[in-house]
């Protein structure tokens, strides 16, 4: 983030940022907006309205390395008179949204070889995947007061994520086979479970909440 400012007497906040990569000369990008510190999805404002033109620094084929800003029209998209606010710009490129570590496990008689992830899946790196999705308006979701819900499709209707001041934030089963779709994986089933703990694959753990790769 370069610069971030209210101009005098609007609810318009300018956002200047860059994302740097030394590889890739263009990114995926999205913005979403945090209040008073927060770090979960009761905190999250949508970021839906940018002015004079900015909407075109976000999304897919945004240029690295440049300098670029945002316009956010705050008060079109947010009903509080007064608070704190954090910007957040999120990129990405060709990679996955999450960094798995594959470890094979061998075909057993009928049993096809597998990958499975070396470690599961923890709810607070699913928490980062919902922000992805909330900033770049993911297609297949709906996001209010802090609730993310299915959107067409499989999932329609619903709840995939919540959050709660009082216990942060929380993926539901559908949730999570939402997000893991989106990332080429699947959840691994109990039969499966039972193989990768069969042999010594270096596995640092495998539970109900590690994931396979899909071919």
């Amino acid at each position: 983030m370069l610069a971030v400012a209210q101009r005098t007497n609007t609810a318009w906040l300018d956002v200047d940022f860059k994302v740097v990569h030394a590889e890739a000369s263009n990114v995926t990008a999205g913005a979403l907006a945090f209040i008073n510190g927060g770090d979960n999805l009761a905190s999250v404002v949508q970021i839906n309205t940018l002015m004079e033109g900015t909407a075109a620094n976000l999304g897919t084929n945004v240029p690295a390395n440049t300098n670029l800003r945002l316009t956010w029209n705050m008060g079109a998209d947010w009903s509080i008179d007064y608070a704190q606010i954090q910007v957040e710009v999120l990129a990405k490129d060709n990679r996955n949204l999450m960094g798995f570590h594959w470890i094979t496990v061998p075909s057993d008689g009928t049993n096809a070889a597998m990958q499975v992830s070396s470690a599961p899946v923890p709810e607070s790196e699913l928490l980062s995947v919902w922000y992805w999705f909330i900033a770049t308006h993911n297609s297949g979701i709906s996001f209010t007061n802090g609730t993310v819900t299915g959107l067409g499709g499989a999932y329609d209707g619903q709840l995939l994520a919540s959050s709660h001041h009082s216990n942060g934030s929380s993926t539901t089963s559908a949730g999570r086979a939402f997000a893991y779709g989106q990332m080429n994986v699947r959840a691994i089933t109990p039969e499966e479970v039972t193989r990768a703990k069969a042999g010594r694959y270096g596995f640092s753990s495998v539970d109900a909440n590690s994931v396979v790769k899909l071919p």
